[in-house]
């Protein structure tokens, strides 16, 4: 394996990382929304946290393609 193969590996796999930790936040912020009865920031927290959750899904797809 080449150097430049194992650095690109090493940034997919710190980009996955990276975008989990937001979407564990997310949802966190979400049920505490929900908990404390804000609807609203529970409905932007829980479409960011799909987005993100979209993103991960849509980088996995293109990472089974190299």
């Amino acid at each position: 394996m080449l150097a430049v193969e194992r650095e690109q590996e090493l940034v997919l796999f710190y980009a996955v990382a990276a975008f989990v930790s937001f979407l564990v936040g997310l949802v966190a912020m979400a049920r505490s929304a929900r908990r404390e009865r804000k609807p609203a920031l529970a409905w932007v927290n829980g479409l960011a946290a799909a987005a993100v959750a979209f993103t991960l899904v849509d980088a996995g797809q293109f990472a089974a393609l190299r």
